[in-house]
């Protein structure tokens, strides 16, 4: 049965501070009841090197998402948050069926990851023909300007945001009551200008966030089912995804056509004494000349996972291994282990592969031949490369053993790497009915 009834009013909430580049912050009215499912509206990015605007497409698997984090508070106790949002929204729009992509985020997140194969498999001396077939972006790009194509979905600079898929609190509370949480505050930080180039192709533009995002909340009347709902709220167990990063240091001192393996051991000391759930790992590049070129984004850039030269992954808690044998070894098997763990992903073929000779000529290079144009998804190659562990107990330590091998001559192999660590672990909120008072802790 629908909640959308005489019982609730949807409202549009304006920030009580709000500047662009920095930060902006929402406030709930005390002693009500509000539905979890906040969203924000009108958030985008505007190129601010020109007037009007040109038309520049957002990076892919990211769109019109332009936030650093995210927190919840209530005054000044932490809830939950969302740091390197960004990241993580990338791994939200590659962990979503092809379909909801194509119906429903390409429209209200302007995210592009998208794709569909062309043409007629032929057999020339018994040898099947790969290049009859070519696999391109389905939708032309995502502008900041407004305009119409054939094919092109909706140009405008602005999308929408559910925050459910970012704040396990809200996901797992059906009701916020403001007459325990007396002082909700939602904190969302913007990009600067220098981060948000990683979140649009042209680099040659300057751009900033806009300035009026707004949050849309339902909130129940005054009611006796309102009512029923402030008496009898006991709390919510959820969880929480939080955030810690490593850096693996680059292969240096190799001489020509020299390969060299990397073993590296990082102690994560970010969730201890938390029960840990499921742990994504992402590879994030450092050298901006690997994801950009002629002034232009590659493919996702630096917001998705590169793929390594013979990585490998290994998870040691509470001093066992969590993975048999020498662990994640092999890229397709840590791809199996990833959508057992998290469901359906959308993936460009070969794309969580360094490069796949034999695949690259079906990828379309675009019908300009240029980074710019939607239809050119050869960029994406090599930067899905997730990986997931269920860890499923508490940590007292987090060992990550992390192996790459790199090749001279190819700075994407070489770089030094960003490990970002996205750890789902279990909070509640326990309160007390009589005195309205509360307490948050790890499980």
């Amino acid at each position: 049965m629908s909640v959308y009834n005489a019982n609730v009013t949807t409202r549009i909430l304006d920030p009580v501070f709000d500047r662009k580049n920095f930060r902006s912050e929402f406030r709930l009215n005390r002693d009500s009841v509000y539905l979890s499912n906040m969203r924000l509206i009108q958030m985008g990015m505007v190129d601010t090197s020109n007037s009007p605007p040109t038309a520049t497409a957002f990076n892919p698997v990211i769109g019109a998402f332009c936030i650093k984090s995210i927190q919840l508070f209530d005054g000044n106790q932490l809830l939950d948050q969302m740091l390197e949002a960004s990241l993580y929204r990338a791994f939200k729009t590659f962990n979503t069926s092809h379909d909801e992509n194509l119906s429903i985020d390409s429209w209200v997140g302007k995210t592009n990851l998208t794709f569909a194969a062309t043409g007629n498999q032929s057999i020339a001396a018994n040898t099947a023909k790969v290049d009859d077939i070519t696999i391109k972006g389905l939708f032309q790009s995502n502008n900041l300007t407004s305009g119409d194509a054939e094919f092109a979905v909706d140009k405008e600079k602005t999308s929408w945001l559910s925050l459910k898929g970012f704040l396990g609190f809200l996901t797992s509370s059906l009701y916020v009551p403001t007459d325990v949480f007396k002082n909700v505050r939602l904190v969302i930080q913007w990009k600067s200008p220098t981060e948000l180039k990683d979140l649009l192709v042209d680099q040659t533009l300057t751009y900033a966030t806009l300035e009026g995002c707004a949050l849309v909340v339902d909130e129940l009347n005054p009611s006796d089912a309102r009512d029923a709902v402030m008496r009898n709220y006991e709390g919510v167990v959820y969880r929480a995804v939080e955030h810690d990063m490593v850096t693996v240091p680059a292969i240096t001192g190799l001489g020509a056509n020299e390969s060299r393996a990397q073993e590296n051991s990082f102690l994560i000391n970010g969730f201890n004494g938390k029960q840990v759930e499921r742990l994504l790992a992402i590879q994030s590049p450092t050298d901006q000349a690997t994801w950009v070129a002629a002034g232009e984004l590659l493919g996702a850039g630096n917001q998705a996972s590169t793929a390594q030269r013979l990585s490998t992954f290994q998870f040691r808690v509470n001093g066992s291994n969590k993975l048999p044998r020498d662990g994640y070894t092999r890229k397709n098997q840590r791809l199996a282990g990833l959508t057992d763990s998290y469901g359906e992903c959308t993936l460009v073929p070969t794309s969580n592969f360094v490069y796949v000779p034999s695949v690259e000529p079906i990828l379309s290079d675009g019908s300009a031949g240029t980074v710019n144009d939607s239809q050119n998804i050869q960029g994406l190659m090599g930067q899905f490369d997730y990986t997931c562990c269920e860890l499923r107990e508490s940590v007292t330590e987090l060992v990550v053993q992390y192996s790459r091998t790199g090749v001279a001559g190819n700075a994407g192999l070489t770089q030094s790497l960003r490990l970002n660590l996205f750890a789902e672990v279990n909070k509640a909120v326990s309160v007390d009915k009589s005195s309205k008072g509360y307490v948050v802790q790890y499980l």
